[in-house]
C-alpha cells in the first residue's frame, strides 16, 4: 500500500473503525489521533508544477508557474498526460511503524547510545525506523548490484525502469503483478504494482484542503469536497512511481533493457 503515517491513509481508517478522515466526526479529529497521526508523514509525488515562475498565491502552483518537460522515457501505462515531469520514479517500503506496525528493524548494539543486544526475535531488538532515510539507500545498494552484475557503472538508470515496466505493464496493466497479492504474485516480477492508498494527509491550510468541520482537514483536489489528493492504482501512479523494486528480478532483468539507454544517456 501507499505509505501513509497520517490520519487521513484510508487504510488506516479502516484499522481504527471510522467510516471518514475529514469532518468533527472523521478520524483525523478524534482523541485517537492525536498526535501519532497528525502531521505530514508518508509518501509524496506529483507533476511537476513549479519548476520555473512565480505562482499568484505563495505555495499554491499558478500564475506564471511551470513545470519541468517530461523526458522521453516517461511512458508507460498509468502515466498522466500532463507534459511535465512525474515523481517519483520508483518506490520501497518505507513504513516507519506508526501505521500498523510494520517497520524496517536495526541492528544496533551499542549500549552507550540505546542499543541492545540483536538476540532472539528481531522484533524484540527495540530499535526500527523507516521513510526516505531507509529507502533510498537500499535502492543504492540495488543499483551497486546491478553495476556488478553487468561489469560496469550504469549512469542514469530511469531509461532501464521505464523500459523494464513497459515490458511489465504493457498497455493495460499486469494484475499478477499486483503488491496486494504478497507472495502470491508472479514470481517474475521486476515491480509490484502499488494499488491501495492514496498520500493524502491532514492539512488546516486554506488551499487544496478539504475542512468541513473539525479542527483538522484532509489534502485534496477540491476545497469544497474530498477527492483524495492522489490515489493509486494500477501502473504508474503519484503516490508510488512504477511500483516497489524486486531486487533479485531487477538484478537480472536488467541486460534485457540495456539497449533503452542508447537514445537518452546523457538526459538528466
Amino acid at each position: 500500500m501507499a505509505w501513509n503515517d497520517t490520519c487521513a491513509s484510508e487504510q488506516t481508517i479502516i484499522t481504527f473503525g471510522y467510516a471518514k478522515s475529514y469532518g468533527a466526526d472523521g478520524f483525523c479529529n478524534s482523541t485517537t489521533a492525536y498526535p501519532y497521526y497528525i502531521g505530514t508523514g508518508g509518501g509524496e509525488g506529483g507533476p511537476s508544477g513549479c519548476a520555473t515562475g512565480t505562482p499568484s498565491t505563495r505555495g499554491v502552483v499558478g500564475g506564471t508557474c511551470a513545470g519541468w518537460s517530461k523526458p522521453h522515457y516517461q511512458a508507460l501505462f498509468g502515466m498522466p498526460s500532463d507534459g511535465v515531469r512525474d515523481v517519483p520514479y520508483v518506490s520501497m517500503f518505507a513504513s516507519d511503524g506508526w501505521e500498523l506496525k510494520h517497520q524496517y528493524l536495526i541492528c544496533f548494539t551499542d549500549p552507550n547510545n540505546g542499543g541492545a543486544p540483536c538476540q532472539g526475535n528481531p522484533s524484540n531488538w527495540g530499535l526500527g525506523g523507516g521513510g526516505t532515510s531507509y529507502a533510498t539507500p537500499i535502492v543504492a545498494g540495488i543499483q551497486a548490484l546491478v553495476n556488478q552484475k553487468m561489469g560496469a557503472k550504469q549512469g542514469n538508470p530511469n531509461f532501464v525502469y521505464y523500459a523494464l515496466a513497459r515490458q511489465e505493464y504493457g498497455s493495460d496493466g499486469n494484475p499478477n503483478c499486483d503488491s496486494s497479492l504478497g507472495p502470491h504474485g508472479a514470481s517474475r516480477c521486476v515491480f509490484h504494482d502499488v494499488t491501495l492508498g492514496t498520500d493524502s494527509q491532514d492539512c488546516k491550510g486554506p488551499a487544496n484542503c478539504f475542512l468541513p468541520s473539525g479542527t483538522y482537514g484532509v489534502m485534496s483536489k477540491s476545497d469544497s469536497s474530498y477527492e483524495p489528493a492522489f490515489q493509486t492504482h494500477p501502473g504508474y501512479d503519484y503516490p508510488s512511481g512504477i511500483g516497489t523494486i524486486n531486487a533479485r528480478n531487477l538484478v537480472n532483468d536488467w541486460g534485457s533493457a540495456f539497449d533503452a539507454r542508447a537514445s537518452g544517456e546523457n538526459e538528466n
